[in-house]
């Protein structure tokens, strides 16, 4: 029973090894790849692809490339192996520069390696141990601290292990040059075992943990069994059973769960060992032999390294080729009235089936337009004539109308009772039996759909839609004509009851609905939805929500689910971006499309993949005015509002068919972008609240849609902010207010200055009719008094002239006073040089008669400061008086007057030699001193009188100018 089961499952194992069509892309410098020198591929939780080579790393999304070289200026050498930390983080480990943390793809040093010298590689233990091969011995890492391994015995001072691999709580390595492989017990750091004799060549480990071991050229692996008792034994591998007989191993790579095994002739063995299933891979599809490792990603991709030569990355596409060394160039599909599909190679029509080589067609005669039907090849003879390899003929030239030329399309149809449709300038119908119904058309068309009913709509180049049926042996229009505005029709496909998809020249895919007499358009699809060309030459339609169009881009497919269609360009995936003419479906629901240089394809139904793996999308970069920022942040200036944003999404399925849908919005305004660029740039936005809203849509909706938004404020300048403005407002408010106080402050003290002036002059009227009345009216009333006794005393002649003395005396007096008053009022005397002048005058006149010497102590000069006239007059009389107590008082010989110039001020000075008194019991000139002090006070100046009896006195006046 066993050997039953054993040989069963070779049998289906055996089944299961087909040889697959892979499309390969090679990855060099001249793509963006760093170094051609790859030691390694790795793939990070985002699903960003590494390639660590000699000069760096180099990381791709699959589409664009990043390289990292250098740390702060200084290149970091070979990078010899990464691990995925938390998070997002990733760690580096290179040969010469030490260690690094990579996030966001930049560089931070770890210093917890600086210990190490030139690291090699990295194995992981558990989820939070590693250990570290080095040229300077093992280490042990937790993820955080690194700690030298210290083996007992090691027999040498230090570990440089060549091949490696860790399994539970053992360590297995080979040093080089030395033909022994050594078991570490890694709980006491103990060599437990060692297999003496064998040259290690290579070492690998798979997703279970078994580990293979390449011992002088050949392959086998490790007892698991005896490796739990702590000991080396090797043994035959446990899959060499599923290995095809004559394939010899030459190279053994782990990529994913699967094993990638090569022979001596190139050819590449996938399996799966836990499934059996098997897929070779030839030399002629693409790849390169000698790869130096395999690396299986997330998306069942196979990454080959080629050092020094280039990376290629094997995937099996939708779009595979049909057997090209067979069908070398395919002129065209056509179906007969079976739905079989056929295609011209040569001059041998050929049947098309999936997983089958194409069969010729029996019979088969060179002609134009060859087609199939009623178990006969057909051809056209002529332009009007169609024979089958039989010697049938059809004859349509009898039966054209109108007078136009024959033009016929050479897309070919059947109604659903096998009649032969062909169309073009006519539309003409062929009965089995070969009898030919014909009927002119309005225009030129390329093709003829049959409905339900079996009517025939001609959906012309001019936009125009008719409907036809056979009735009593002739062709009638059904219906009138109906009309698609801004619509060149190329190809037209009954969907399903009164609904028609129509594939045209310039406006991509439209739906229509013809019912009861009216026609309405339901929606179309162009390259705004992700259609590879505007131009549909034709359609096939698969079930209900599958719609294939060939376009002049390519071959897409169209997924229709209510509101969510998607639409994958299926030829893009293969990098195959040409015009596709023909697509076509067979009885048995496969499809087959014909590209424009004549090679022929088929699609395959989508893989599905084992993983829940989704892949991570984020923004990659965001520049402000043309500089990265590092570390983006939420607020802008005003000046700052030039922006372009890249968005990573890692995918390796036709990552050139990803859509990308920006939306930035405000309160506002909205901009829009939906296109295959992964970057967007807008420039001078204004000050406000943005939101960056991006869609990422996945071909054929092989991932969710996702969505990442980034919200950012720019500020206004500062002249526009809220505050700004308010105190402003303010402000302007305040200076407003300001200026209209100082106005009428201004006007007020302008008001006041005149009423202090007018006051001023008022109050120098009453002064000078003060002084007139006081010295002059008093004068004159006391000469009037003094003349009245002199006319009484005339009879007494002496009495009477002394009365004449005294009249004489007060006339004089009278006429100082008056000489003072004049002076006073004369603004020609309002200088310091003018009181100076006037004093002297005064001084000398008055103290003459009393024979008293009168010195003067003046500079040679006077500035022209202006005194104004209350101060000189306060001053004058000041003087004035303090001359009248010396010539009355002091019995001096002499008297002194001394005046100085300050630069905002003068003194004056009057000092006489006389017999001088007290100033504190004074008591006779207390009212005259106090006069004196207060008239030159309420001028703004300063009085001082210094005396001593017998020591003569002397009065200071200073006064400001």
């Amino acid at each position: 029973m066993f050997r039953f089961i054993l040989f069963f499952f070779l049998l289906l194992a055996q089944f299961s090894l087909r040889a697959q069509q892979l499309h390969v892309e090679n990855y060099t410098p001249a793509n963006g790849l760093l170094d051609t020198r790859v030691i390694k591929v790795f793939q990070d939780n985002r699903g960003l692809i590494y390639f660590l080579t000699w000069e760096g790393i180099s990381i791709f999304d699959g589409q664009r490339f990043e390289n990292i070289t250098a740390y702060k200026g200084t290149s970091i050498g070979m990078v010899n192996d990464m691990v995925q930390g938390k998070n997002d983080t990733c760690h580096v480990f290179t040969f010469q520069s030490g260690a690094f943390k990579l996030i966001n793809n930049r560089l931070i040093k770890d210093t917890a390696f600086d210990k190490i010298a030139e690291i090699n590689e990295v194995y992981k233990i558990d989820d939070t141990h590693w250990i570290i091969t080095s040229n300077s011995g093992l280490f042990t890492w937790n993820g955080h601290d690194c700690t030298p391994m210290k083996t007992k015995p090691s027999g040498k001072p230090k570990i440089i292990a060549d091949y490696a691999a860790a399994k539970n709580n053992w360590f297995i390595y080979s040093e080089s040059g030395d033909k022994k492989l050594r078991l570490l017990n890694l709980n006491n750091n103990t060599h437990e075992d060692s297999l003496n004799g064998k040259k290690i060549c290579g070492m690998k480990q798979d997703s279970r943990s078994d580990i293979f071991i390449c011992t002088d050229g050949k392959w086998m692996q490790l007892n698991n069994e005896a490796l739990l008792k702590g000991r080396l034994q090797l043994m035959p591998l446990y899959f060499s059973s599923m290995i095809p007989a004559g394939f010899i191993i030459n190279s053994l790579y782990v990529a994913g769960n699967k094993l990638c095994l090569q022979n001596d002739r190139g050819r590449y063995l996938l399996l799966n060992p836990e499934t059996g299933e098997q897929e070779i891979y030839n030399p002629e599809d693409g790849l390169v032999t000698g790869a130096q490792d395999v690396y299986a990603d997330r998306e069942n991709n196979y990454w080959f390294i080629i050092f020094s030569k280039q990376v290629q990355k094997a995937f099996a596409t939708r779009l595979a080729r049909v057997h090209a060394n067979k069908v070398q160039s395919s002129y065209g599909l056509v179906t007969d009235e079976n739905n079989n599909i056929f295609t011209l190679s040569g001059s041998q029509l050929f049947l098309l089936r999936q997983n089958e080589a194409p069969q010729a067609v029996q019979g088969a005669t060179a002609g134009r337009n060859p087609f199939h039907w009623q178990g006969r090849q057909w051809f056209y003879k002529t332009p009007t004539t169609i024979q089958s390899h039989r010697g049938d003929v059809i004859e349509l030239g009898n039966k054209i109308t109108g007078g136009t030329s024959f033009a016929n399309s050479n897309r070919i149809a059947f109604d659903r009772e096998g009649r032969l449709i062909i169309c073009g300038n006519h539309l003409f119908v062929v009965e089995k039996n070969l009898s030919v119904h014909a009927i002119q058309l309005p225009y030129f068309t390329d093709n003829i759909t049959v409905d339900d009913l079996n009517h025939y709509w001609a959906f012309n180049r001019g936009g125009e839609i008719t409907s036809y049926s056979i009735r009593n042996n002739s062709i009638f229009q059904n219906k009138e004509t109906f009309k698609v505005s801004n619509v060149s029709t190329r190809f037209a496909l009954h969907w399903n009851a009164d609904t028609f998809c129509i594939g045209t020249r310039y406006n991509g895919i439209v739906w229509v609905s013809i019912k009861n007499g009216a026609l309405i358009e339901l929606g179309r699809i162009n390259t705004s939805n992700g259609l590879s060309n505007n131009f549909a030459s034709c359609l096939t339609r698969k079930g209900n929500n599958l719609l294939y169009a060939a376009t002049e881009f390519g071959l897409d497919e169209i997924k229709i689910s209510g509101t969510d269609t998607s639409i994958q360009n299926l030829s893009a995936a293969n990098k195959f971006y040409v015009p596709f003419s023909y697509v076509e479906q067979n009885n048995a629901g496969e499809i087959f499309a014909r590209s424009n240089d004549n090679q022929l394809w088929t699609v395959t139904d989508p893989v599905i993949s084992k993983t829940n793996f989704i892949p991570a999308v984020w923004f990659n970069e965001i520049s402000v005015n043309g500089k990265a920022a590092d570390i983006p942040e939420n607020g802008y200036g005003y000046n700052e509002n030039n922006f372009r944003f890249t968005v990573s999404a890692p995918c390796f399925i036709n990552a050139g068919s990803i859509r990308y849908n920006f939306l930035l919005e405000n309160e506002n305004k909205k901009w829009q972008q939906h296109s295959a660029e992964n970057f967007y740039s807008i420039n001078n936005l204004s000050p406000g609240k943005y939101t960056l809203s991006v869609t990422i849509s996945y071909p054929g909706k092989i991932y969710p849609d996702k969505q990442i938004a980034y919200t950012f404020t720019i500020r206004p300048p500062v002249w526009k902010r809220w505050w700004f403005i308010s105190l402003s407002v303010l402000v302007t408010a305040l200076i407003f207010w300001a200026l209209v106080r100082a106005y009428y402050r201004r006007k007020l003290a302008v008001q006041k200055a005149e009423t202090e002036k007018q006051q001023a002059v008022e109050k120098e009227r009453n002064r000078i009719s003060r002084d007139m009345h006081d010295d002059l009216g008093s004068g004159l009333t006391k000469i009037a008094i003094l003349s009245e006794v002199a006319k009484k005393q005339l009879s007494d002649p002496l009495k009477a002239r002394e009365q004449l003395e005294k009249i004489s005396g007060s006339s004089r007096d009278l006429v100082d006073n008056l000489q003072d008053i004049i002076w006073v009022l004369n603004p020609v005397n309002d200088t310091l040089d003018s009181l100076a002048s006037y004093t002297r005058e005064y001084a000398l006149k008055y103290f003459e008669p009393l024979e008293v010497r009168v010195l003067f102590n003046y500079p040679d000069t006077f500035s022209h400061k202006k005194i104004s006239e209350e101060k000189r007059r306060n001053v004058f009389l000041t003087i004035k008086e303090s001359l009248h107590n010396i010539a009355k008082h002091a019995w001096c010989n002499t008297v002194t007057i001394t005046i100085k110039e300050h630069v905002q001020a003068f003194d004056v000075t009057i000092t006489d030699d006389g017999k001088g008194f007290d100033p504190e019991k004074v008591r006779l000139f207390a009212n005259g001193i106090t006069n004196m002090r207060n008239r030159v006070e309420q001028a703004g100046g300063t009085f001082l009188v210094i005396s001593e009896p017998g020591k003569g006195a002397s009065m200071l006046i200073t006064m400001p100018v």
